[in-house]
């Protein structure tokens, strides 16, 4: 049932006609003054919605899509199939006009309510209601028509809409539709008489939750999906330990970890309770001279206030461009770019420290803790207020490379060499041999050379781990070795680690000839957010696939997050076309 309701959603944004472009006739605008007046939110709102262009929203869709059979140039073809409706019916939808609905909960049940506008609602329901209509006309209640199916010939009591029917109800000029009769009922006089009477948003599609919902409805079914997950977990811990006999689990304390993790997920549910709107807007950026189409999602979020947990969250978020993510190497299939302060760095020190502590548990003798803890110290002191990071995916080449700020250039020598000794700690070599297997590393070198910019290189020789998995028992066991390089100067540090790390880390040297700057989406992408990003990742679609494909705008699309300058988060997604048709090729869709 949900699955459908997704599914009819997103028919009502993207199939929509785009030949209903005319003046309203003056029947229609003496109903419109008519219009009964808006009624406030029911009980059970989670979100509105609003669709301002369907036919723009349309008319630069689907050529992404590659305009194939699958995907019908008149829309009104595809609504005839989705909503069950008769052909005739088609005509009387008003697909100028916003298409507006509603994310409810009804007796626990998430129900979506859609609400198009008509032409004229009473002739739609002699239409739809006619002997070749389908359905039946119903009840009428506070000016809303259920409409009911009629039975299908030589089948009785199935839907024209076949299995999962969905309800339908005319309220005024709209038809609504829901999942259930009541849902409709209930939540049609709001979506046909409240939404539409507010101005239209510039963008194609958007979606907003206030904070009644925010901190009501919203996180009371986030508690119930995390604490039925949680539940989960510690059974299977339990049943785990009961198998063996009582005994410690072989990599940390999984209730412990799941402690730590119900701590942040605290956090979050007070943060989400904290906001005065969350709002997704969904924009179509059109083709341009010099630039292909793209779709823009962007999601804000706006505190009650700044006194808050998450005014003082946003508040303290660090904010500035991206430009450390294009100087990585245009051969990276994924690309991460992170934002902090000292301060952060500091806190989330401790709190790692902390955590593995715990999840480590009897295991860590007093001065192996002090050995973590000087590590992470030393790490977090000697970093600057950026890292960026990313795979490299070049032909044969497989390797990580990392490059960052550098605040301290000795004191993150000395945390670079000390994370590495972490390796041979008892209490986190033990459990790291039963699941990822020995690791031995060679030349390392003192604390002290590690960080006069000369290049730095440990050999790692991985034995196989002593828990295999299922589909691993059948192969041989080989032994890996791969490398770790890196440098550290005044001001940047580079590494790369894997089978080809030095000709990784190469590339994180040569002249900024082949690098993410050349992609020439990202770069607009970037220069558009300017100084208000926390945190990005990129990641190639193409490279990752190993297709090859070369779109106009490329093959990347870009996750960002920040602030703006009224102090309200923000996190985007930009895709370029090229990507949405390759996707969508992938489901048979344009080819």
């Amino acid at each position: 049932m949900q699955l459908r309701a997704i599914v009819v959603v997103f028919a009502f944004v993207f199939a929509l006609d785009a030949g209903c472009k005319r003046a309203p006739p003056k029947e229609e605008l003496a109903s419109n003054e008519r219009r009964p007046l808006p009624v406030p939110a029911p009980d059970g709102l989670l979100a509105e919605l609003v669709i301002p262009h369907p036919d723009r929203t349309w008319e630069m869709v689907r050529p992404s899509v590659g305009g194939s059979p699958l995907v019908p140039s008149s829309p009104a073809v595809f609504l005839v199939d989705v909503l069950g409706l008769p052909v005739s019916a088609i005509e009387q939808l008003d697909l100028v006009v916003p298409v507006v609905g509603a994310v409810v909960v009804l007796h626990d049940q998430v129900a979506t309510v859609a609400g198009i506008h008509l032409k004229d609602g009473l002739r739609f329901i002699e239409l739809v209601t006619s002997p070749s209509g389908k359905f039946t006309k119903g009840e009428t209640r506070d000016g809303v028509t259920l409409l009911g199916p009629s039975a299908a010939k030589g089948d009785p009591g199935k839907s024209p809409a076949g299995e999962g029917a969905l309800a339908y109800a005319v309220s005024g000029n709209y038809l609504v539709v829901a999942q259930s009769a009541e849902s409709v009922q209930t939540f049609a006089p709001y979506v046909s008489r409240s939404l539409p009477a507010r101005p239209p948003p510039p963008e194609d599609v958007v979606a907003s939750a206030g904070h009644a919902a925010l901190a009501g409805p919203v996180i009371e079914r986030l508690k119930k999906f995390w604490d039925s997950w949680k539940q989960d977990r510690e059974a299977e811990d339990l049943a785990m330990r009961t198998k063996h006999g009582g005994s410690a689990p072989d990599f940390g304390d999984p209730a412990q970890a799941l402690a730590d993790i119900d701590a942040k997920a605290a956090k979050f549910f007070a943060i989400l309770g904290d906001l005065d709107e969350a709002r997704l807007a969904v924009t179509v950026e059109p083709k341009g001279p010099d630039r292909g189409m793209s779709l823009r999602a962007l999601v804000t979020m706006k505190p009650v206030s700044e006194a808050g947990p998450a005014g003082q969250e946003i508040a303290t978020m660090p904010v500035a461009g991206a430009e450390p993510l294009l100087s990585l190497p245009a051969s990276v299939a994924v690309a991460l770019l992170i934002r902090d302060t000292a301060e952060l760095r500091d806190q989330s020190s401790l709190a790692q420290v902390e955590a593995i502590s715990k999840v480590l548990g009897g295991r860590l003798e007093s001065e192996d803790k002090t050995k973590i803890e000087s590590a992470f110290h030393s790490w977090s002191k000697g970093r600057g207020d950026w890292l960026t990071a990313g795979p490299v995916w070049a032909g044969p080449t497989r390797a990580a490379i990392l490059r960052g700020a550098v605040a301290d250039p000795a004191e993150l020598g000395r945390g670079t060499t000390a994370m590495l000794k972490l390796l041979s700690v008892k209490a986190i070599a033990e459990p790291l041999s039963n699941w990822v297997g020995d690791m031995k590393l060679s030349g390392i070198g003192a604390a002290s050379s590690a960080a006069d910019g000369v290049v730095q290189t440990v050999h790692v020789v991985r034995r196989p781990p002593k828990v295999q998995l299922r589909r691993e028992r059948d192969k041989p066991a080989q032994n890996d070795a791969f490398d770790i390089v890196w440098s550290i100067g005044k001001e940047v540090f580079s590494g790369a680690a894997g089978l080809d790390a030095k000709g990784a880390y190469a590339s994180l040297q040569r002249d900024a000839s082949k690098t993410l700057a050349q992609d020439p989406f990202v770069t607009r992408t970037v220069e558009r957010l300017g100084p208000n990003i926390s945190f990005a990742l990129m990641i190639d679609t193409a490279r990752l696939a190993e297709t090859g494909r070369t779109e106009p705008d490329g093959s990347a699309l870009l996750v960002t997050y920040g602030k703006d300058r009224r102090n309200q988060a923000w996190f985007e997604i930009d895709v370029p076309s090229g990507v949405i048709t390759n996707y969508a090729s992938l489901f048979g869709v344009g080819r």
